[in-house]
């Protein structure tokens, strides 16, 4: 995982059950549904810490780094992170987190 220690990759640990799919980065629908409900996981997991989308984004690049074109880990992680900040959003605003 990269320089992340153990609380790092502990506060995280709800969004590797979606990043241990193979398939994790395609648009399938059911790598979606995992998504969201790893990102739901993670926030409700968080509640009294403010996850920025940045973290998500380092998050997954430290988790595949090497294994991903680097242009490509970067590209994706970065959409992970805008739909990472619209779910929190749309959860932070509505009160359910």
């Amino acid at each position: 995982m990269g320089s992340w220690g153990l609380g790092m990759t502990e506060k995280f640990a709800p969004l590797d059950a979606w990043l241990s799919v193979d398939t994790w980065y395609t648009a399938h629908p059911s790598d979606d549904e995992r998504f969201y409900k790893a990102v739901y996981a993670l926030l409700v997991a968080n509640r009294e810490t403010r996850i920025d989308a940045a973290d998500i984004r380092n998050y997954v690049e430290s988790r595949y780094k090497g294994q991903f074109e680097e242009d490509f880990l970067s590209e994706v992680s970065q959409l992970v992170a805008l739909r990472f900040e619209a779910i929190y959003e749309f959860c932070n605003t509505n009160e359910l987190i």
